[in-house]
């Protein structure tokens, strides 16, 4: 039983993680976006009968819509710092010159 109480005492993460999140509120708008996108074109696919417009036109559009275009954004959407965005329009005019 004293081994057991041992292990408890043992901490195992003793440094932080090197993991950051770069998701912002945005990327996560985005994602509810595209979720909600995905739903109302599933919904919209399944409405009777079955030669609707709706469920013929537009929620196959709402669907790759969701799929092509909003979700990857949310995935790959990064809000650069300002310090970033100085630095581009230096090198930018150091050129033109």
């Amino acid at each position: 039983m004293s081994s057991r109480s041992s292990a408890k005492n043992i901490h195992l993460w003793r440094s932080p993680s090197p993991f950051n999140i770069y998701y912002s509120n945005i990327n996560y708008l985005f994602l509810g976006i595209g979720v909600l996108g995905i739903i109302i074109g599933f919904v919209l696919l399944s409405a009777k009968p079955w030669d609707n417009p709706k469920a013929l036109y537009f929620a196959p559009l709402l669907l790759v819509a969701a799929y092509v275009i909003i979700l990857p954004v949310s995935l790959l959407f990064f809000k650069g710092s300002n310090s970033d965005k100085s630095t581009d329009s230096e090198e930018g005019s150091e050129k033109v010159e």
